[in-house]
């Protein structure tokens, strides 16, 4: 594991950590770059440098607390269809993803081979809009809906709710867990 958190990573910065954990004899098993600035620029460098070397992607990645935004969650959507890469888990909690972003992301899982184990999008103002949107295009393929699945902290009502029950009820969903603490729903549906 590499945890890089807390650091201020630029491209320059990005260069020479992709250089040296993608020269390893191993891949790591975990890259954790939680609260680094990571932007756009920085995403895509990083990401063009794990491509080069598919077999050195870290199994997790964890990205929270950047500014990622929907921009950056295309460039992880392509990352995430590769078929050399196996992602197993990917954390991009308060990155500032609207709906365009999440579309990106479902339409990726909904094109991969198999399901990531967990995927943590909390703190992101999901509203019900968007995670219907999300959940929509997840649903063409149940089956590769993560196991895992993390929306906490967004503005998630009834309505939302009831879309996840609706998607998440298909005998093919293998949701292990779900995560909605802090989305402030009521009961009152």
């Amino acid at each position: 594991s590499f945890d890089g958190s807390s650091n201020r990573i630029r491209t320059t910065e990005m260069n020479i950590l992709m250089f040296a954990l993608t020269r390893r004899r191993w891949p790591l098993r975990t890259l954790q770059l939680d609260h680094c600035g990571i932007d756009l620029e920085v995403l895509i460098e990083m990401i063009k440098l794990l491509n080069e070397k598919p077999k050195m992607t870290p199994r997790n990645i964890s990205l929270a607390f950047n500014d990622i935004g929907d921009k950056g969650c295309y460039c992880i959507a392509e990352m995430l269809i590769d078929p050399k890469i196996h992602l197993e888990e990917l954390k991009l909690t308060s990155n500032s993803i609207g709906k365009q972003g999440l579309q990106f992301i479902a339409a990726a899982l909904s094109a991969r081979s198999s399901a990531l184990e967990r995927l943590d999008i909390g703190s992101n103002s999901m509203t019900d809009e968007d995670l219907a949107a999300f959940m929509g295009i997840l649903s063409t393929t149940p089956a590769l809906i993560p196991n895992k699945l993390s929306f906490e902290r967004n503005r998630i009502g009834v309505y939302g709710v009831r879309v996840l029950g609706i998607v998440l009820a298909s005998r093919d969903t293998p949701l292990e867990m779900l995560h909605l603490g802090r989305c402030n729903f009521g009961f009152d549906g």
